[in-house]
């Protein structure tokens, strides 16, 4: 948004706002799949998810910036971030034990914290110095895949399981193959 705005100040605040709703939004929807009996399978869906809509909105905004107003853009960042927010609650919810609460809940935020720090200097520090945006989409898109992937063989049931690996393994291909179409002069379209 500031590269497509020319930096205007506001946009920042409006951006930020979006995600942090959007988060809100993920957050409250996972009460409702936490009353539920959740798995590892429900984290995979939501990590898989999570990563289509960022890739497939990235990919839109791009094409069709002059027909999204700044209000639509923002509306299309709030709803990447609730898939994303979902994530976090679900493996809060997932990964303690009701009897030792306050000490598992306090190890998944320390490493949500590490998380966050290192992805932000890695990203930063790394990725934005060494790859242009495009492949940048595409490494975090991917990474996200292949987590899921990965939270997927935790998953007990073996039809599920192989359901995921194919859908994963569908959209890794369709991603690989259509990328460089798809964000073919990205910035320039922005502009």
């Amino acid at each position: 948004m500031m590269y497509h705005t020319g930096g205007r100040p506001e946009v920042f605040a409006y951006v930020l706002g979006s995600f942090l709703a959007g988060i809100a939004i993920g957050s409250w929807w996972t009460r409702k799949l936490c009353s539920k009996k959740i798995g590892t399978i429900v984290i995979s869906r939501m990590l898989f998810f999570s990563s289509i809509v960022f890739y497939l909105t990235i990919g839109l905004i791009s094409y069709f910036h002059t027909l999204f107003s700044g209000s639509i853009i923002y509306i299309l960042v709030g709803f990447v971030t609730v898939f994303t927010g979902t994530i976090f609650p679900l493996l809060a919810h997932f990964g303690i034990n009701t009897e030792r609460v306050g000490q598992h809940l306090s190890w998944i935020y320390l490493f949500n914290i590490i998380g966050a720090t290192v992805g932000s200097g890695i990203t930063g520090f790394y990725l934005m110095e060494n790859y242009p945006v495009t492949q940048i989409i595409f490494f975090v898109s991917s990474a996200g895949l292949i987590l899921s992937l990965f939270v997927s063989f935790l998953s007990q049931r073996s039809k599920q399981l192989i359901g995921n690996i194919v859908l994963i393994g569908v959209s890794f291909v369709l991603i690989l193959q259509w990328h460089d179409t798809v964000f073919a002069s990205f910035l320039e379209k922005l502009h």
